[in-house]
């Protein structure tokens, strides 16, 4: 069965002449609407890829930052870059060698020092003999505890300050930033070459954010009045997670009622009656 057809029961795509969902996660990063922002960031982390740097990504929750580091690894060269991705709340030292590991198809060994031993092993093996640049990711980074944060900073010295041997690309909440911050782990700190910010999207930038997933989906005309995206700007705070929502509750309410343009008013109703308030506290 065509997925947009099952996904299509309301009459959602057919009532507004759309080819598919257009606010949603899984758009390929080729048809993402790129902000300024955006587009600085990527740079930023293609750079440090480049040069072996150690990056921090921070911003609120549901800004895009997984969604740039998805375009990120889409971006990088695969001929060139070896990517291994971590994201896991409670990651120990042991975890922070044996997931890259297996991602490389290695069994890692049980403790943490001689996994460590295996992933250096296999650091040497990518850049000496495959000739490739290594890029680890950290997602969710402000879940770290300190002791796998001290062992970030041992992943950046193992050769004796002569130059990091991987890139490091570590993303977190903006918390990532007061905990980065703390005394204790100043020696990390002084290592990071760059830190971007993300913050939310302003009127403007959503008016665009919108408008770049109505293309995507086929849309030919316009679907939402001016008043409505001011709204949808403001309810949702300009965080792209909540826009996404937003504009899909509003579109099924739409195509329900038979409305053909989504105005303040009906975004008003859609927030007030059909989104849990939590998500736009």
């Amino acid at each position: 069965m065509d997925n947009n057809v099952s996904k299509d029961s309301l009459g959602f795509l057919s009532a507004f002449n759309l080819k598919t969902t257009p606010f949603t996660s899984s758009i390929d990063t080729g048809n993402l609407c790129q902000s300024r922002q955006f587009k600085d960031t990527l740079a930023r982390l293609c750079y440090a890829a480049e040069n072996r740097m150690f990056a921090v990504l921070t911003g609120p929750v549901g800004v895009g930052k997984s969604t740039v580091l998805r375009a990120f690894n889409d971006a990088i060269d695969s001929s060139r870059f070896e990517v291994l991705y971590i994201s896991q709340s409670n990651l120990s030292p042991r975890w922070l060698y044996s997931i890259p590991l297996s991602q490389l198809g290695i069994n890692a060994k049980f403790y943490a020092n001689d996994a460590k031993k295996q992933f250096h092993e296999q650091l040497l093996s990518i850049t000496t003999v495959k000739k490739k640049q290594v890029v680890m990711i950290i997602d969710e980074a402000h879940l770290i505890n300190h002791r796998t944060l001290q062992e970030i900073r041992f992943l950046l010295n193992c050769r004796f300050d002569a130059g990091n041997p991987l890139s490091l690309i570590i993303a977190g909440q903006n918390e990532l930033c007061s905990i980065l911050e703390r005394e204790e782990n100043q020696a990390i700190t002084q290592r990071i070459d760059l830190l971007c910010r993300m913050t939310a999207l302003d009127d403007e930038q959503t008016a665009s954010y919108i408008a770049a997933h109505l293309r995507y989906a086929g849309a030919t005309d316009s679907i939402y009045s001016t008043d409505a995206i001011m709204e949808i700007s403001s309810r949702s705070r300009g965080v792209p997670r909540i826009i996404n929502k937003i504009c899909t509750h509003t579109l099924l309410y739409a195509s329900c009622q038979g409305v053909q343009v989504i105005t303040k008013d009906l975004v008003e109703q859609v927030v007030k009656n059909e989104l849990p308030q939590c998500i736009l506290m």
